[in-house]
């Protein structure tokens, strides 16, 4: 769910990173994302349930830039006024959001991804 679907198609192709909090901790986030856009990540989602909100935030606007430098989408997981604030262009909800979605995109105009677990309906 995209705004400008023709302009971020391509950026939608590719691997897409999914960060963990435990693999990928704040001490070493950095090096681990710029490894894999150089292999050739085009998407990557920070999925951080365990660092504060300040945390999660510093690092989402660094992987911003690096994605940005990379020409790969940036996504924040599940922190919607955040990915407001920060101007984001990528953000991912999950499954007990999914009756938010009018609400969500209200707030927030850029590429949206849902989590459906194989369901598209």
């Amino acid at each position: 769910m995209c705004k400008g679907a023709i302009l971020m198609h391509e950026k939608l192709r590719g691997l897409y990173v999914i960060t963990d909090d435990r693999l990928t901790p704040p001490s070493t986030i950095l090096q681990q994302v710029e490894a894999a856009l150089r292999g050739g990540a085009k998407i990557v989602q920070l999925r951080d349930k365990r660092s504060s909100d300040a945390q999660i935030a510093e690092t989402a606007v660094a992987l911003d830039l690096l994605c940005q430098a990379h020409g790969a989408l940036f996504v924040l997981n599940d922190k919607v006024d955040m990915a407001v604030d920060l101007r984001l262009s990528g953000l991912h909800i999950g499954k007990s959001d999914h009756d938010r979605v009018d609400e969500v995109r209200k707030k927030f105009d850029g590429c949206l991804g849902i989590s459906c677990y194989g369901d598209l309906s």
